[in-house]
Parts: C-alpha cells; structure tokens; sequence
C-alpha cells in the first residue's frame, strides 16, 4: 500500500449551474508505482472507482406544514372559506416552486381552485392563504401540490345546501305539500268567514227574513252585502 494524498478545491470546480445538480466525487488511481508496475484497472476506472463520495446538493428542499381550511365544519354551499398552508423551503438554495391548489370530492372529481409560483429563499417560508366558497354541496376536501414536488391535504369535511333567508326561504325552497296544504286552508279559512257572516246577520234578523234575502246573502261573501233586515 502506498499512502497517497491529494488537494481538490470544489469551490473553484463546480460551476453556480452545476450545485443544484446530484453529483458524486469518484477516486480512482491511474499510472504505475515506483518498481514501473501499472495500476490494476480492476475496480479501479471511473465506472468502477476504488471510492464514491456523494456532493451535498444545493437545491431547494420544499415540505408542506399547517395545511386548513377554515372554518371545517356547519359549511354551507356559497360561504366564504380561508384556505391556508405554510411551504417552507429547507434546502441549501433559494427556489422557485409551482403550486396549485385542487379541490377533491369523494367521487374523485378534481376542480383546479389556484395555480401560483412562489420564490421562497434558503431556510425561509411562504404563507399561502385565500378565501373561496365551495360551489356544490357534497363531501370533499382541499389538497396542495408543489409540481415535482410535496402536496397536503386538509380534512374532510361536508357542505350542505345553500343557505335560506327567514323561516321559510325562498318560494323555490318551500315543499310544494305545504304550499298547497296552505292553499287549501285559506280556502277553508275564507268558506267560514262567509258562513259567520251570513249567521251573524240570520241572528240580528231574528229569523224573519225572507228566503230570497237569505240566498243572495249566502251567495256574495262581501261584508257590504249583508245587512240587517229592515
């Protein structure tokens, strides 16, 4: 064995391109030794080196923390969400990343909600937040993706209905069994008011009223129509 050293200056090597690249430093030995002996080739060559030391990248490192959606619960179709999530860039280099954001229902329909690119430096951190209001009810949740990169997804939650306005909402709202439940007894409500009528007047009559009067009273269901016998 011949011990042998030798000084490399990568700094001065590797061009600014070259860093973000995976690279490996590979030993090998060529020539011959004092005696005129050739170096053994034999896992000894660039394919096959006697040592492989593997280069620290200097490349952005993404990871995705916090991912909400708030509020996660009594959600209703057209309320405004706040949609969140922190990327932090853990990696040895600034970075570009290309984020969207999707939301998944259960049936696996995806709806593209936003697409950004973000530059987030060394050690640093980019705060995403948005508002958005779901456009269908049904059971879904949001997910983050870095292209080539991380993605997150927030929890599962529902949406209901859209939201109605008084007791009873919107016309469109209302059961059509009750609307004509109410028909009917409106129809009920103004029958008995004719009949009070016509017994009010009978009763301040003394019953001496002839059966003409009686008919045409019970006929018109006015207030005017009916009147006293004179």
């Amino acid at each position: 064995m011949i011990p042998t050293e030798a000084i490399f200056d990568l700094e001065d090597q590797l061009t600014t391109s070259m860093r973000t690249q995976a690279l490996e430093l590979r030993i090998w030995v060529t020539g011959s030794d004092v005696a005129g002996h050739p170096m053994v080739p034999v896992f000894n060559d660039i394919d096959a080196p006697l040592s492989v030391w593997t280069l620290e990248q200097r490349v952005a490192d993404y990871t995705f923390t916090n991912p909400t959606m708030k509020p996660s619960k009594d959600i209703a179709e057209g309320d405004v969400l706040r949609l969140g999530v922190t990327i932090e860039n853990n990696g040895l280099a600034n970075g570009t990343a290309q984020m969207f954001v999707e939301r998944v229902e259960s049936n696996g329909a995806r709806t593209r909600i936003d697409a950004r690119e973000v530059e987030i430096p060394a050690g640093g951190q980019f705060d995403y937040s948005k508002e958005w209001m779901p456009d269908r009810s049904g059971t879904m949740w949001i997910e983050y993706h870095i292209i080539a990169g991380p993605s997150a997804q927030t929890s599962t939650v529902f949406v209901d209905e859209p939201r109605t306005e008084g007791v009873l909402g919107s016309v469109a709202a209302v059961n059509p069994m009750l609307l004509v439940d109410h028909h009917l007894l409106a129809q009920r409500v103004a029958c008995g008011r004719a009949f009070v009528r016509f017994a009010i007047a009978s009763t301040k009559g003394h019953g001496t009223l002839p059966h003409e009067k009686l008919s045409s009273s019970w006929v018109d269901d006015s207030a005017e129509s009916i009147h006293n016998p004179t």
